[in-house]
C-alpha cells in the first residue's frame, strides 16, 4: 500500500484573520509598487501559458536524441559489469554450446541428406 503524504493545516492567528478581514471590507487603493507587481505576475502567467502550449508540442529530434542520450548515460551507470572470470567463464559456455549445436546439426544434415542422395541417384 503506498504511503500517503498529508499536508498540514495552516492555522492563522487571530491578529492574521482580523486584519485580512480588515483589508477585505476596505476598498483597495493600489500604489505604484502593487501595480508594477500585478503587471509582474501577469507577465509571469502569460509566460506560463506560452510554456504549457509549448509543452504541449511535440519534442524537436534533437531534444529527443539529446533525452536519449541522457537516458543511455544514467543507464550504463546502473549496469553491473562481470569481473573478469565472470566473463572468461561465461564466454567458455557459449563457445562449447556452439560446438555442440554445430556438431549436433551436421550428424542430423548427413543423416537427412546422405538417404536423400541415394534416392536421388536410384533414378539416374
Amino acid at each position: 500500500m503506498a504511503n500517503k503524504v498529508h499536508k498540514k493545516r495552516r492555522h492563522h492567528d487571530k491578529k492574521q484573520v482580523e486584519t485580512i478581514e480588515a483589508v477585505e471590507q476596505e476598498p483597495q487603493k493600489l500604489t505604484r509598487e502593487q501595480k508594477k507587481r500585478n503587471k509582474a505576475k501577469a507577465k509571469e502567467e502569460e509566460a506560463k501559458r506560452e510554456a504549457k502550449l509549448k509543452a504541449n508540442q511535440p519534442p524537436s529530434r534533437w531534444e529527443r536524441f539529446k533525452t536519449y542520450i541522457r537516458a543511455v548515460r544514467s543507464e550504463m551507470h546502473r549496469v553491473v559489469w562481470p569481473t573478469r572470470p565472470e566473463l572468461v567463464n561465461a564466454s567458455l559456455i557459449v563457445i562449447g554450446a556452439l560446438l555442440f549445436f554445430g556438431i549436433y546439426i551436421a550428424i542430423i544434415d548427413n543423416i537427412v541428406i546422405i538417404p536423400l542422395d541415394w534416392i536421388s541417384s536410384l533414378g539416374a
